[in-house]
């Protein structure tokens, strides 16, 4: 069963609250990212370990994506790479690609209230900033 795990995170100019979903021996295989720029929730990013990394743009009202590069791409960059390979994001994700790594990361998690952020988020709705903040203080607390 996964779990999931809480984090707040503050930087120079921006503050993350993250949602991590975790399975056994601590793996993670999905987290979602809260980024407030001065206040203001501007992104929240959902990355997916099998599939890539989507950002859901508050200010464009959209997302904007990018896969995981296949092992075969990652080991013909040079022979370094053949040899100890290590996977980056590729070139940006369309539409519907965006749209799954979305819902991936969304049926990783169990946690309804999450989702139900998540969503309003989403669909802008009034007062969201406060709502993630409170939810985070609520679940950082426990």
């Amino acid at each position: 069963m996964n779990s999931l795990e809480f984090s707040k995170r503050i930087e120079t100019s921006r503050i993350l609250y993250t949602a991590q979903i975790t399975r056994e021996l601590d793996v993670t295989i999905a987290a979602v990212n809260f980024i407030f720029l001065k206040d203001t929730l501007t992104t929240v990013e959902f990355n997916s370990y099998l599939l890539g990394i989507t950002k859901y743009s508050l200010i464009d009202k959209k997302f904007y994506g990018n896969t995981w590069e296949s092992e075969t791409d990652a080991k013909a960059i040079s022979n370094l790479n053949y040899h100890y390979t290590s996977i980056g994001l590729n070139g940006e994700a369309n539409e519907e690609t965006n749209q799954k790594i979305f819902n991936a990361v969304m049926n990783q998690t169990n946690n309804s209230q999450l989702k139900e952020l998540i969503t309003k988020v989403i669909n802008l709705e009034p007062n969201i900033e406060l709502a993630v903040k409170e939810f985070f203080q609520e679940k950082l607390q426990n």
